[in-house]
């Protein structure tokens, strides 16, 4: 699997066409950001795999969308994307990486946060503390 920080518009209106097919089975409606949001993309051999769609402020950061269509679903995707943009976001001094749970993902976030310091904003709303690790 390799990681694109720059994914085209036809990479992204891929992923787009397959989540608007799927609209029944996820929690969001499009993969699209506000304002001009970073996007890191996920494929393997030319195949788009999943994307993660991060609006970023100056040390702070919102995962403002995760998708992965459901064809490539509980194989890692996900779990890879999130790891490589907190990288990603720590190399950039980012210090929060602010999340917001939709749909049936919590068993998703718990493992993802399972060693990391977080706050909590709300049931649903939580960051990630990226400087301490």
């Amino acid at each position: 699997m390799q990681f694109n920080e720059s994914p085209t518009i036809e990479q992204l209106r891929e992923l787009q066409k397959l989540l608007s097919e799927n609209l029944e089975k996820n929690g969001i409606q499009n993969i699209y950001g506000e304002d001009d949001p970073f996007y890191l993309l996920a494929e393997d051999a030319g195949v788009s795999l999943g994307i993660a769609t991060i609006n970023l402020g100056s040390e702070e950061a919102e995962l403002y969308k995760l998708y992965v269509p459901p064809t490539h679903a509980r194989k890692g995707v996900g779990t890879a994307l999130v790891k490589k943009a907190i990288e990603i976001l720590q190399k950039n001094q980012i210090k929060e990486l602010h999340i917001e749970i939709a749909g049936e993902s919590h068993d998703f976030w718990n493992r993802i946060v399972e060693n990391r310091e977080i706050r909590i904003y709300a049931p649903n709303k939580f960051g990630i503390l990226l400087d301490e690790h």
